[in-house]
């Protein structure tokens, strides 16, 4: 069985960015493998302190799922 979810420690290159959910500005830490995002985590900045919440931590699954929207739908 092969891990879908990455490994903290097992990637090719770290972005780091700020959180779009919301207006808190919590500062992410993408881990990127293969062109993918595998692994996010929080940086110490002043809104998060190295936390993050629940879409901040698991809402980026989307990005790279089969049912994700990539092209408009565009109605008669």
């Amino acid at each position: 069985m092969t891990n879908k979810h990455g490994d903290s420690q097992d990637y090719d290159r770290e972005v780091k960015s700020v959180c779009p959910y919301c207006g808190v500005g919590c500062q992410l830490s993408f881990k990127i493998k293969d062109d993918k995002i595998k692994y996010v985590e929080g940086i110490n900045g002043p809104a998060n302190e190295n936390r993050l919440c629940v879409k901040g931590r698991f809402g980026f699954d989307y990005v790279h799922h089969d049912h994700r929207l990539n092209h408009t739908i565009n109605q008669a």
